[in-house]
């Protein structure tokens, strides 16, 4: 069976989709011909559940004549692996077997019936964002991870952003922070002095650059926050805040002056690398630092849990999914966790679009 790793090829095929997608799928589709004649057949976890229905349903609005054959569905192996194994809402099998009936371009035109109706099921909310697939559970207390920068980013336009769900707000926490050696500011995205309020602050020689956000932060929700700068220091309005893909309201800003500090020292999640005096209390994933000012359409896709390497993948030059126990950043190279963050496994992360 393909639930077991019995063949070479299929210990190869279960170990990629456990690595790409942590073993959440919702639709799995096994395309082929066989040596044997039966009619094709389509497969579902439940063929009664709502989401089997309306897969049928939208294939019938595409080519009324659809029909299928559930016969040997429950030991198909392909179908087997993707209901049982991962958990598929929708498995499906089609099989051109040896029927005259269903030539080369009928069964094309078939299959391609078949990813119409699921594209059109994603439209109508049938299917949550791509995996649910975890994400790194931070203490408040001990937890955060650092990384040696991977870019220099003193005084250069910069986006970040990153997806996180906070057990607890509490003030003067940091999301990301990019040290000046010894300093205690540089670079922050953080929760400012109120609880639950936004900043964002960069460092000037005499003075910081910085917006507070007026809105304030929950508990308990996903949500995707985004900071960019075009790296002038003159005052706080070259910097911005976005949550949901919106952009903030304000409640104060204070304006730099001089050239930004060097931003030499490492890079920190949820925290900072100073001292464990700034650790933040929640989950975090899907982490992006681009050396630009991201656009307003990226900006909203972001905002809809769209991946950073599918929503923006130009000059994205640091990606953490936060989705395994890895610490590697690809690109960004390998974190170093300070304290025991955890990976939460599936289902404890935002549903993210990766493609």
């Amino acid at each position: 069976m393909w639930d077991v790793d019995t063949l070479e090829c299929i210990a190869a095929f279960r170990a990629a989709i456990a690595v790409d997608c942590q073993g959440a799928v919702e639709v799995g589709i096994d395309f082929h011909s066989a040596t044997s004649a039966s009619a094709p057949y389509m497969d579902s976890i439940d063929h009664t559940e709502t989401v089997y229905a309306a897969y049928l349903a939208k294939v019938r609005t595409l080519d009324p004549t659809f029909s299928y054959n559930d016969g040997g569905v429950v030991t198909e192996k392909m179908s087997y692996l993707l209901r049982n194994t991962y958990s598929a809402k929708l498995a499906l099998t089609d099989e051109a077997m040896c029927l005259t009936s269903l030539d080369v371009p009928n069964f094309k035109t078939e299959g391609q019936n078949g990813v119409k109706a699921i594209a059109l099921m994603h439209a109508d909310g049938y299917w949550t964002h791509g995996p649910d697939v975890g994400s790194r559970d931070f203490n408040g207390i001990t937890d955060r991870i650092d990384w040696t920068p991977p870019l220099e980013l003193t005084g250069l336009p910069l986006s970040i952003s990153l997806c996180i769900i906070f057990d607890s707000v509490l003030a003067n926490k940091y999301l990301f922070h990019a040290a000046i050696t010894g300093d205690a500011v540089g670079l922050q995205f953080s929760i400012g002095g109120s609880n639950g309020m936004l900043n964002f602050t960069r460092k000037g020689t005499s003075n910081n650059s910085r917006w507070t956000a007026a809105s304030f932060l929950t508990t308990g929700a996903w949500m995707n926050l985004i900071a960019t700068s075009d790296g002038l220091m003159t005052d706080y309005t070259h910097l911005h805040i976005y949550k949901g893909g919106t952009e903030v309201t304000y409640s104060s800003g204070a304006n730099g002056a001089g050239a930004e500090g060097a931003l030499v020292g490492k890079w920190s999640l949820m925290g900072r690398v100073l001292d464990d005096l700034r650790n933040v209390d929640g989950r975090i994933a899907q982490v992006g630092v681009w050396n630009r000012v991201i656009t307003p359409t990226e900006i909203a896709n972001l905002g809809l849990f769209y991946a950073p390497d599918f929503a923006a993948p130009s000059q994205l030059q640091y990606y953490f999914k936060g989705n395994t126990s890895s610490l590697i950043a690809v690109p960004g190279g390998t974190g170093t966790a300070d304290g025991t963050s955890q990976l939460t496994g599936v289902g404890n992360g935002p549903g993210i679009i990766y493609g």
